[in-house]
C-alpha cells in the first residue's frame, strides 16, 4: 500500500514541472520588451524612468522572476522531502550521503541576500521571498 503523502508529494512535483516552463516563458516575453538582448542598461533606465509605463515594464519583470524562483524553490524543496522519505538524502544536512563543505549559507551573496528565502515558522510553508532589488537582481 503506498503512502498517501507521498503521492500528493509527487503530484504537486509534477504540477510544478508543468508549471515552469510557462513561468519561464512568461519571463522570457516581459524581457524581450526591453530589447531582445535584455542589456542591463536599458533595465536599470526603465526602472529608474519618471515614466510609469517604464517602471511597470520593470515591476512586471520582477514579479515574474520571483513567480519563477518561487517555483524552482519549491520543486528543491520538495525533491528534498522526497529523497528524505525514500531514505536517499540525509535528512540533517539535506545532502545525498552526509553534510556538504559547500552549503549555501557558507556563500557569499554579492549585494544584500535579496533574493535568499526568509526563514519559516513551520517547514510545511513555502519560504516567502524578499522583494527583488533592481540594482542586484542581474548579479543575483
Amino acid at each position: 500500500m503506498s503512502d498517501p503523502r507521498a503521492a500528493k508529494g509527487q503530484r504537486r512535483i509534477g504540477v510544478i514541472l508543468q508549471e515552469i516552463p510557462a513561468a519561464r516563458e512568461q519571463l522570457v516575453v516581459a524581457m524581450e520588451e526591453l530589447g531582445s538582448d535584455f542589456a542591463e542598461e536599458a533595465f536599470l533606465a526603465a526602472a529608474r524612468s519618471l515614466d510609469a509605463r517604464e517602471r511597470n515594464r520593470v515591476a512586471v519583470i520582477e514579479r515574474l522572476y520571483e513567480v519563477l524562483l518561487n517555483w524552482l524553490h519549491e520543486l528543491a524543496a520538495r525533491g528534498l522531502a522526497e529523497g528524505q522519505r525514500l531514505g536517499v538524502v540525509d535528512k540533517a544536512s539535506g545532502s545525498p550521503g552526509g553534510a556538504s563543505p559547500h552549503s549555501a549559507s557558507s556563500r557569499a551573496h554579492p549585494v544584500s541576500a535579496c533574493m535568499r528565502p526568509r526563514s519559516c515558522a513551520t517547514s510545511s510553508a513555502t519560504p516567502t521571498r524578499r522583494p527583488i532589488c533592481v540594482r542586484c537582481m542581474p548579479v543575483c
